[in-house]
């Protein structure tokens, strides 16, 4: 997938269709995501090269996931 920045933010990137819920779990446990400061309220960053292969590789995972 290609994305029109290499570093995004959630609300950039719930404007693309993901959800901002699925987004935020994400930034708790991947490590393409990060927080441009320190503070709580400091904006979760997205690196998006890496955000697309795991979107790549859960698609990849789904599909092999449906029975034939």
């Amino acid at each position: 997938m290609e994305f029109p920045k290499k570093v995004m933010t959630v609300s950039e990137l719930s404007k693309l269709g993901f959800s901002k819920a699925w987004l935020r779990e994400l930034s708790r446990t991947q490590n393409f995501c990060f927080r441009q400061g320190t503070a709580e309220n400091s904006p979760i960053l997205f690196d998006t090269e890496k955000f697309s292969k795991f979107i790549n590789s859960q698609m990849r995972v789904r599909q092999n996931e449906i029975p034939r």
